[in-house]
């Protein structure tokens, strides 16, 4: 019996296969407007966690210039890899990447003097949302912010739905973003790290939403239990009476999604929040 994937493992998986190709998808755009909502300045020192190919960790080098630092931080060494050429490549002297574990930064030496910590499409690959925000917070200089997203409950919705089928087959989700209820619970996480609400807004999507027909549910449920969701939850695909009931459910729950024309229809977008650290939080 194959021993089951942790969550770190699951996703060095995933993004160890994408970091080829990581930068020709929409996370290029998406990178940029995370650079613009942190504000950054001259001299200012930034941690990018799940910093992938440095999509946001290059462009924020570029903004705190020669006297300021970005240090990106990653657990997936191939995607770092990635990020080291194209470093190489631009002759970035102010960047430092690191692979290790994002929810667990004590032991790297970092020092609470980072003026923002930025962490970009990766809040929902976190088994705990809320603690790793606490956590970075007390890496945050008084002043400082933290800008975290997550994906809109109308965004990516055959992932969501199946979510929702693996807790009701009993499968484990070790991450995920059932508990996303609208911008407040992305809101709510920010603040109990102890920081003040700076900005809450929702951001547009960078991909084209997709249109689905309630009928090709099935098809739906099958092409991604052979790919994407195999890869997210690997058990939902065994066993022949849990396999059939986990079908029926989704066909069941994304229909209930349609349209009164049958149709169900994305529509790509990110709650993004911003949390300043005060002194009173030292």
């Amino acid at each position: 019996m194959a021993v089951p994937l942790t969550q770190s493992q699951i996703v060095q998986r995933i993004y160890g296969a994408r970091a080829s190709k990581y930068d020709e998808s929409w996370h290029v755009q998406h990178a940029a407007d995370f650079t613009r909502w942190a504000s950054l300045k001259p001299g200012q020192h930034v941690l990018d966690l799940a910093c992938g190919t440095g999509l946001v960790t290059i462009p924020a080098a570029a903004a705190v210039g020669p006297s300021g630092s970005v240090t990106g931080i990653d657990i997936t060494a191939k995607i770092l890899d990635v990020a080291r050429r194209k470093v190489g490549q631009q002759q970035g002297g102010n960047i430092t990447f690191i692979q290790h574990d994002i929810t667990q930064l004590s032991g790297l030496g970092l020092l609470p003097t980072y003026d923002a910590i930025t962490c970009a499409s990766a809040i929902p690959l976190l088994r705990d949302p809320g603690l790793a925000m606490k956590h970075w917070a007390t890496f945050l200089k008084p002043g400082g912010l933290l800008v975290v997203d997550v994906p809109t409950e109308r965004s990516q919705i055959p992932g969501l739905v199946f979510e929702h089928v693996a807790v009701e087959v009993d499968v484990p989700l070790l991450f995920g973003r059932l508990w996303v209820k609208g911008p407040e619970s992305l809101e709510r996480l920010v603040l109990a790290a102890g920081l003040h609400l700076e900005r809450s807004f929702v951001a547009k999507g960078y991909a084209s939403a997709n249109t689905y027909n309630k009928d090709e549910a099935g098809k739906l449920f099958d092409s991604w239990v052979a790919g994407p969701f195999s890869q997210l939850h690997p058990s939902l695909g065994t066993g022949a009476e849990k396999s059939a009931r986990a079908r029926t459910l989704f066909i069941g729950l994304f229909a209930g999604r349609a349209g009164l024309d049958g149709m169900v229809r994305e529509e790509e977008g990110f709650y993004v929040v911003v949390g300043r650290k005060l002194k009173e939080f030292i």
